[in-house]
């Protein structure tokens, strides 16, 4: 916090960035402190990167979501088979692989239209 506080007074080059960069790494904190809580209400992906498979899964579909994924290239990337992966992902996350990334790159789709200096004619033609 001491950090936090010394960049919000100074006006120097850069101090957006460092400010969000701050902010960032204090919600990750705060979040992985509340979800580590005995009862705490995760995410089930949260949970799911637990698991050695789905983890891994997870992490290749968050690192490079543009990629034409399909389950039998994520199960191949895992080394599992398309039928098995496909249960244990589901079981684990609460939905299909594909059908989470969808949701993903929507996410990220949506957060790139909200940011400032997005053109408005652009984000006026993309509705929910």
């Amino acid at each position: 916090m001491p950090l936090l506080a010394a960049e919000i007074v100074k006006d120097d080059p850069g101090q957006e960035a460092v400010l969000d960069r701050l902010l960032d790494l204090l919600l990750i904190a705060a979040l992985r402190e509340w979800f580590a809580r005995p009862g705490a209400a995760a995410p089930a992906w949260y949970r799911a990167y637990a698991d050695p498979v789905v983890g891994r899964a997870l992490r290749m579909l968050h690192h490079d979501p543009a990629r034409p994924w399909t389950v039998a290239s994520l199960a191949a990337e895992v080394g599992m088979s398309r039928a098995a992966l496909a249960r244990r992902f589901t079981a684990s996350v609460g939905e299909p692989p594909v059908s989470y990334l969808t949701g993903w790159r929507l996410a990220l789709a949506a957060d790139r239209l909200s940011a400032p200096g997005t053109p408005s004619a652009t984000a006026s033609r993309v509705r929910p």
